[in-house]
């Protein structure tokens, strides 16, 4: 689905203001990095735009599925809730007139109930809970867009960055699953059969803070939006870059490797020859992203050299856009390869006038 987006004058004049020239940020500090924790899903839950993010890709083929439970008000629903997006299997020709992509935005009025005993998000249309017993969080989708799961995700912790702050603004970054394994059943869009989810790659992430992906009313962006990418590695160990390009080119996040026993490394790719985004691309409706993400820096802990790097084609991605009205962006989801990765994916979401590496 896509929304419209606002043309004309107003439009013109509006890219003019995004695009106008802002304050360097060369000064802010570097990214507070740290160890995430189990009931991370929880931490400030309430807080402004706060998002509870879980992925499960099969290894061997397209199929995916990428929940956010957003316990506020954020990308572009004035209430909570819940955000499905995904790739239905190969042999689902429901969705082939997207590439078999989806992507919703559903409302959840009523809202969330938190709990850090044990650390829950729960709610009517659907909740992740954390179960001690077992050492994993039981997903439950229950909502009627087609698409229904009940998905174990296990794994040790990952990174945190507690905070990072770009262009003025914080965001609290916490992953409570740094690599794992999912398994369960989901039943796709237009399916009425379950496909069974046997270790697929999982990952686990919370995001919030006093960041906007837009506002009501309409106001100029404050920042171009940030990468994200994951892969899990063929050697049981996982790779995660999560950052933000700033209006003075420079970059706040980080850089994460968790091993398969479960060691933590990271660092904060912060300067120019450390983070490249490349290969861009313009979507129909406008965006531009990068085709093509890499990093590197050393680890805080034992100063040994880590690396990233994430490859995808328009064929593997999807573009999707939030009107304005509604506190406008576009985000794009694209499947990915990555040197050694049996499943690798690459969200990039820019607010609506900063489409392009330039923003023009």
């Amino acid at each position: 689905m896509r929304f419209r987006r606002i043309t004309g004058a107003f439009a013109a004049a509006l890219v003019v203001t995004l695009i106008a020239p802002v304050a360097a940020w060369a000064a802010e500090p570097p990214s507070v990095l740290g160890i995430g924790s189990r009931s991370g899903i929880v931490d400030r839950a309430g807080q402004p735009d706060n998002e509870v993010w879980f992925a499960a890709q099969d290894p061997n083929s397209r199929a995916k599925l990428f929940l956010s439970y957003n316990t506020t008000p954020a990308l572009g629903s004035p209430v909570p809730a819940i955000a499905v997006v995904g790739v239905v299997p190969s042999g689902d020709a429901a969705l082939q007139a997207n590439n078999g992509w989806f992507e919703e935005p559903v409302p959840d009025p009523l809202g969330y109930t938190v709990s850090n005993n044990p650390p829950s998000v729960t709610s009517l249309d659907g909740s992740a809970v954390y179960d001690p017993a077992r050492g994993a969080y039981h997903l439950t989708l229950n909502i009627s867009l087609g698409v229904i799961a009940d998905l174990w995700f296990s794994g040790p912790v990952g990174g945190l960055t507690d905070p990072t702050i770009w262009d003025g603004q914080t965001s609290f970054w916490n992953q409570s699953i740094g690599t794992g394994t999912v398994n369960g059943w989901i039943i796709f869009p237009g399916e009425t059969t379950k496909t069974i989810v046997t270790n697929w790659g999982a990952e686990q992430e919370t995001q919030s803070g006093t960041f906007e992906l837009g506002a009501i009313p309409l106001v100029p962006a404050p920042h171009n939006g940030y990468y994200y990418a994951q892969s899990d590695n063929v050697d049981g160990s996982a790779t995660t870059l999560y950052v933000f390009p700033e209006l003075d080119g420079a970059t706040r996040g980080i850089l994460t490797t968790t091993t398969a026993r479960g060691q933590v490394l990271e660092c904060e790719p912060r300067w120019p020859d450390q983070m490249t985004a490349s290969n861009w691309y313009t979507d129909s409706g406008g965006v531009s992203y990068p085709l093509s993400l890499s990093a590197h820096c050393n680890d805080i802990y034992t100063g040994h050299e880590l690396t990233g790097s994430w490859t995808t084609t328009p064929g593997e991605s999807n573009a999707y856009y939030v009107d304005e009205v509604l506190g406008g962006f576009a985000s794009v989801q694209s499947i990915a390869s990555s040197p050694g990765a049996s499943a690798a994916w690459i969200q990039h979401v820019a607010d609506d006038g900063h489409f392009g590496p330039n923003f023009s």
